[in-house]
């Protein structure tokens, strides 16, 4: 791991974190400093397409690392893309590898620094210097509110909630709160993954198990490992033995596979050998493993990507080939739609393997909403079914669409464009959050001036608060909050004075229309 770990240090040292956003190139340099150490090199590629750094290296500058990083691997492990171990292995490659110093002491952050903060004066020791900051003008509409309007809470760490009920830390036991701060699982459980189909995975004394959302026990804590319940069956490991349970905690599979993907239109993906292919909720083998390991481990819409021979094309439930295998690559089908690439270039195939989309895109996401990311040389936007470009494609990051907006950014700046493509939020030098239930949490310096250290271009002090505005632009909650999170049934976890608490959207007084 160390060898590993010094080669990805001296990567960013030599080109800067930034390289982490440049995915294509950094895929090629992964290939070539690990051509003789296959595993991590797999690994690693692996991370990348799966954009694990890049969320790490944004994690590391919001406060809700652990959170961020759970997140990420319940994603890696829930979609059966790897197992735990090499799960945790990722992870500990990128989170040695990425963090503040990393972030701040390379030439990136000399240049964020000057794009976020303009110097108006040099103090004696020549160690630090003063930057007056860029900030926001936002429209006002807060009342201010005194602090018994929030609800406090305990915890050590409070994180969002999922199915009614949030996670919560205390002394390093996990517990569960639901949105009025009432604890409804005691704080005593070891780890958790949230909430799925109305059970969470709990650990204790090293096993694992699952609890309803009254805190009860329905299924007894044995499991070497446990999984997320995915229509109604989930997979655990006992004895070394991979096993699925139903709801009740009844043995419904013994699998003889190596690993499994999460259960999906009936089937489930399944590895020996490493290859792959898929099971019934009865245990029976319906298409038997000969497939590539890759992203092909699940259907959607009826089909599911597969490759042999590092071609991509699609099967159906049966086992037919549906779609020609000569793809370099390809995603899942979405609202009919899936992308593929040829040479490099990406574009969109219906059911049939028609194109519908030319392949000119140098990357592209899935259909949301009848919207899909594209990026064409080297910038952002939206693109409809037809291919017609809805929003213009010039941002350097654009993020999916949530209550009817999607943040985009643009030379470090970031706001909201809606469905038309209209920038209804103008671009600002801020942080910017999706916005859920109508609110999108912001954050904002409260202090003009901020004193840099000029060794590695670390703010000594970090004035920013957090607080919320509407769809108009409208600041709702004043900027006072350490952290915010999304508001989830009208409830909010906030930090305030280093101690977590609960507010609601009553707390700007909710006298004026949205």
């Amino acid at each position: 791991m160390k060898k590993v770990t010094e080669t990805l240090k001296k990567l960013i040292d030599d080109y800067g974190i930034e390289i982490l956003q440049k995915e294509q190139r950094l895929s090629a340099m992964i290939s070539d400093l690990f051509a003789d150490d296959k595993k991590n090199k797999k690994l690693l590629l692996l991370s990348i397409k799966e954009k694990v750094p890049q969320q790490m290296a944004a994690l590391e500058r919001n406060a809700n690392l652990e959170l961020g990083i759970n997140a990420i691997k319940s994603h890696l492990l829930d979609d059966g893309i790897l197992n735990e171990n090499a799960v945790n292995q990722i992870i500990s490659y990128w989170r040695n590898v990425i963090n503040l110093d990393v972030l701040f002491n390379n030439e990136l952050a000399n240049e964020d620094v000057k794009k976020t903060f303009y110097s108006i004066s040099s103090i004696e020791t020549k160690n630090y210097e003063i930057f007056k900051l860029n900030t926001i003008k936002t429209k006002d509409r807060s009342i201010k509110s005194k602090n018994e309007d929030i609800i406090p809470l305990k915890y050590d760490n409070v994180m969002p909630f999922c199915e009614g009920l949030a996670p919560v830390i205390l002394f390093h036991k996990c517990g569960f709160i639901d949105i009025n701060g009432r604890e409804i699982v005691q704080t005593k459980y070891e780890s958790f993954k949230p909430f799925s189909e109305g059970l969470a995975v709990v650990k204790l004394n090293n096993k694992y198990g699952y609890i309803n959302k009254n805190g009860k026990e329905l299924i007894p804590i044995k499991f070497d490992i446990a999984y997320p319940f995915r229509s109604g069956l989930a997979p655990v490991k006992l004895n070394n033995k991979t096993i699925y349970i139903d709801r009740d905690g009844h043995e419904v599979i013994h699998s003889k596979y190596d690993s499994h993907s999460a259960f999906s239109e009936h089937l489930i993906g399944v590895s020996l050998n490493n290859k792959w292919g898929f099971m019934d909720a009865q245990g029976r083998e319906v298409i038997s493993p000969r497939y590539e390991s890759g992203r092909g481990r699940s259907f959607h819409e009826g089909l599911a990507a597969v490759s042999i021979d590092g071609k991509w094309g699609f099967i159906n439930p049966q086992g037919k080939d549906v779609i020609q295998r000569k793809y370099n690559e390809v995603q899942s089908f979405s609202e009919g739609l899936a992308g593929a690439s040829i040479d490099g270039m990406w574009g969109y195939i219906n059911s049939e393997g028609k194109q519908v989309i030319p392949f000119k895109y140098s990357n592209v996401k899935s259909f949301r909403g009848e919207l899909a990311q594209v990026e064409l040389n080297g910038k952002w936007g939206y693109i409809n079914p037809h291919g017609i470009e809805v929003v213009p494609i010039k941002y350097d990051k654009v993020n999916v669409f949530s209550d009817g907006l999607a943040k985009v950014t643009l030379n470090d700046k970031s706001g909201f464009v809606d469905k038309l493509g209209n920038e209804v939020i103008p671009l600002a030098n801020i942080y910017l959050d999706s916005f859920k239930e109508g609110f999108a949490v912001i954050g904002d310096y409260i202090s003009e001036f901020l004193l840099i250290d000029l060794n590695k271009y670390f703010p000594k002090q970090s004035q920013m608060k957090f607080g919320y505005i509407d769809k108009k632009g409208w600041k709702v909650i004043p900027y006072k909050f350490d952290e915010a999170n999304n508001f989830y049934d009208g409830v909010a976890i906030i930090k305030l004075d280093g101690k977590f608490g609960l507010i609601q959207k009553s707390y700007r007084c909710g006298r004026y229309s949205v």
